[in-house]
């Protein structure tokens, strides 16, 4: 994409352009006001009958109305951002007035004084903006900092101009702020746009004088989207309450296709139009997903049946609402333009019909099948295929009819053999919002919020809300935790009669949630344990004990807990703090991973701050610590004692963490100098205290040791890691496998479970089942849909079953 700045302006040399500018600025000001002054003496010459022409009245009030409507018209871009498509882009197309005027002032003055930085000017021209101040208000930023902002420019301020022009520089800050107004869904390039695009250049001055001033871009952000949305009111859309943050955009056409198709009555009352919704409240708003939304584009112009399949609260049913959106507003392929998307539940239809309901559905049947230009979207796609699959079948049968249904992937697991009906639709799945879209996300329903509560959000509250929902737990859940925080934090501070929902609030409220399990469920940890990980009793008796005293408030370390975990290889030891991390922070995702080898030079640690600072809440699995530089033992030392860690200018909060040392080095050293098992605890212990101090031993909360597995106990694992693959294979592949016990033993045999244990039985089970029924597809000996087995007689062979 070409993307380049014209304007007549640029033709002047910078001190003839600004007196140019400025000039023509006041006289069009002067025109207006003028012409002002004339209408106002000629409306009172004609109210006192001293006007002796009426026309001159009638054509100065014309020649106003011209020159306000001009004015006004002008204050806008002359293209919406919304029709843009790849290819060359002249960004004063795209420039509000009010933009335009201020980037070509401070280019001109910038070109004048020749400041070294441009990049700090332009943001010390920003803190004048009474729009930036409201910004630096809302987060948080004292008038202090603006000031040292000014302080620190002029102290720049010299007669050397950089290699790189400032136009150059200024051309680089407006491709951000053509990204962010994308984004944030504005229709022009705004001052907000391009000042954010400036805090968000990759530029050095930029970048150190926010990390001197301690700003975080994401606050900025933030206070940039809750300030340009504040004068929205609430919403007006019952079905979606941030469609009050969609644009409105002017029809082509005057009169709607739908006023020659034919009539569908029943279609009418038991359906509903979102094309029609989307009209009346602007429905549709739509925040990333924009690949999965040029795809089911794509393929309901093929004439596709499709399934959007993701998680609860995805985005499914909003990416539904936004095809609704841009078919009304004329935003899809020509091939789509007059459609109709009509959602049918079937179940409710049958909740308010009974036993009328065939003949009903056969009315909609056959307005379907005379009627083009109709996409259905079927509402509870599982609940349609278990119950009402005979109907279905003939919605399939009309081939011109496309459909669209919703579906979560654990739902095609109770499908059983009717998930046969899914083979009819292309899938499509929907993918989580990033981190950035997230934030915009989570600002825009914390803007809606302030309003129904009548309080304010911190900016630092709505970001500090989603870093710690994603330590909390990186699934697919960590958006609703975030939201669920902020929605707590806003009905205490209405309990307490505050008006401001702060970043610490938030942050007790987090700790708070990660202590929330109920009694019963913390005398069940050794049972939650034994689901997964096999004959280690002890371990995890000692495990549950330290959790327990954690939960009950009778643990007294800094950190959350802290454990060293000795045992050989293929045991259970990372499995086991998997569990963990699941059990205290809601997910296996809260699980860290890093390993003693990559820990042998300073830098090496250093690389980590941001890791952890991510990962307040999570439990760190430092594997293999034995090859890890001993000098490192301070940092964790100091972890332990103090609950955080001071590093390159930050403090980083370990309070909430987990730490795991693991190893099997001193398993397997001390078995060797042993007799019996039972002087192997003993001598393992020796061996920590050859290698680390007392000091940092005592510290951690429990040395746990792991036993060692034969082939039975090897056995059992096999058989919990198979259900892992088998349910994996049927939400992935749709192919519902059973395996054989022979066929497990041998996987189990060939995976060296005498030297690993069970370390590599997962990945032998992959890929033993994938090659053969890659093999089987192949040679179309197999569809999707079938139940198969996996069986062992000197080769493994898969079986249908009848």
């Amino acid at each position: 994409m070409k993307f380049y700045w014209e304007n007549k302006y640029f033709s002047f040399s910078p001190i003839s352009r600004f007196i140019i500018k400025k000039l023509k600025d006041w006289f069009d000001f002067f025109i207006l006001i003028i012409l002002f002054v004339i209408f106002l003496i000629s409306l009172k010459a004609l109210v006192t009958g001293n006007l002796k022409n009426k026309n001159f009245f009638y054509l100065i009030s014309l020649l106003l109305l011209i020159a306000s409507v001009t004015h006004f018209r002008k204050a806008k871009a002359k293209e919406d951002l919304e029709f843009f498509s790849a290819g060359e882009i002249n960004v004063d197309d795209y420039l509000n007035k009010e933009t335009k005027d201020f980037l070509l002032d401070s280019l001109t003055l910038a070109e004048i004084l020749k400041p070294e930085s441009f990049p700090l000017y332009l943001l010390k021209e920003f803190f004048k903006n009474k729009k930036i101040k409201r910004i630096l208000r809302r987060a948080e930023i004292k008038e202090e900092i603006a000031k040292e902002i000014q302080l620190t420019f002029f102290k720049k301020t010299t007669e050397v101009i950089n290699k790189i022009t400032y136009f150059d520089i200024l051309l680089k800050i407006l491709k951000n702020a053509f990204e962010f107004s994308k984004k944030l869904n504005y229709s022009e390039i705004n001052l907000y746009s391009v000042f954010l695009g400036l805090c968000f250049l990759d530029d050095l001055e930029i970048n150190s004088f926010f990390e001197k001033q301690n700003i975080q871009k994401e606050f900025l952000l933030t206070s940039v989207l809750m300030e340009s949305f504040s004068q929205k009111r609430l919403p007006r859309s019952y079905l979606q309450p941030l469609s009050v943050f969609h644009k409105e955009i002017e029809k082509r056409k005057i009169i709607p296709s739908k006023l020659f198709s034919p009539p569908t009555p029943f279609l009418d009352k038991y359906g509903y139009d979102l094309t029609l919704i989307a009209c009346k409240q602007n429905l549709g708003f739509l925040i990333g997903h924009k690949e999965e939304v040029s795809l089911l584009e794509k393929l309901l112009v093929e004439g596709k049946r499709v399934i959007l399949l993701g998680k609860e609260g995805s985005g499914k049913t909003t990416i539904i609402y936004n095809l609704a959106w841009r078919i009304h507003n004329e935003l899809v392929s020509e091939k789509l333009l007059d459609f109709r998307l009509i959602s049918l539940d079937l179940e409710e239809i049958f909740e308010k019909t009974k036993e009328s309901f065939d003949l009903i559905f056969k009315e909609i049947f056959q307005e379907l099948e005379k009627t083009e230009k109709i996409i259905v979207f079927l509402k509870n796609l599982d609940k349609v295929v278990l119950n009402f699959s005979p109907y279905l079948e003939k919605l399939i049968s009309l081939k011109n009819l496309p459909l669209i249904g919703t579906l979560v992937p654990e739902q095609i697991f109770l499908l059983g053999s009717k998930s046969s009906y899914l083979n009819f639709f292309e899938k499509i799945e929907i993918k989580e919002l990033t981190e950035e879209e997230a934030l915009y996300l989570l600002t825009l329903k914390s803007l809606l919020y302030e309003k129904e509560n009548k309080i304010l959000i911190s900016p630092q509250a709505i970001v500090l809300s989603l870093k710690l929902s994603r330590s909390l737990g990186k699934n697919g859940d960590y958006f609703r935790r975030a939201e669920n925080l902020i929605l707590k934090g806003v009905e205490l501070v209405k309990q307490n009669k505050g008006n401001f929902l702060s970043e610490e609030l938030i942050r007790e409220l987090a700790i708070s949630f990660s202590k929330e399990k109920l009694p019963e469920e913390t005398l069940r940890f050794e049972e939650i344990f034994s689901q997964r990980i096999v004959n280690q009793k002890t371990a995890i008796q000692q495990i549950s004990e330290v959790l327990k005293r954690y939960y009950t408030g009778l643990k007294n370390n800094k950190i959350l807990a802290s454990f060293i975990f000795i045992g050989p290889i293929g045991v259970g030891k990372k499995e086991t703090a998997k569990m963990i991390a699941k059990i205290v922070y809601g997910t296996e995702e809260a699980f860290c991973l890093i390993s003693g080898n990559e820990l042998q030079e300073e830098n090496d640690f250093l690389k980590l701050t941001n890791f952890f600072e991510k990962n307040e809440f999570g439990l760190f699995f430092i594997d293999d610590f034995d090859k890890m530089n001993k000098n490192f033992l301070n940092y964790f030392q100091k972890i332990l004692i103090d609950g955080f860690l001071e590093i390159n200018f930050k403090k980083i909060n370990f309070q909430n963490s987990i730490l795991v040392f693991s190893s099997s080095y001193f398993y397997e050293e001390a078995k060797r100098e042993v007799l019996s098992n039972d002087l192997l605890e003993t001598k393992i212990k020796e061996k920590l205290l050859g290698e680390f101090s007392e000091k940092f031993l005592t510290t951690v909360d429990k040395l746990i040791i792991f036993k060692e597995l034969n082939f039975n106990e090897v056995f059992e694992i096999a058989k919990i890691l198979f259900q892992k693959v088998q349910t994996d294979l049927l939400l992935k592949n749709n192919f519902y496998l059973e395996i054989d016990e022979e066929a497990l033993k041998e996987i189990v045999k060939r995976s060296s479970f005498e030297k690993f244990g069970a370390k590599f039985i997962e990945k032998n089970l992959e890929e033993i089942i994938k090659n053969k029924l890659a093999d089987s597809i192949l040679r179309k000996e197999l569809a999707r849909g079938e139940k198969i087995i996996l069986k062992f007689n000197q080769d493994f062979y898969l079986e249908k079953i009848l």
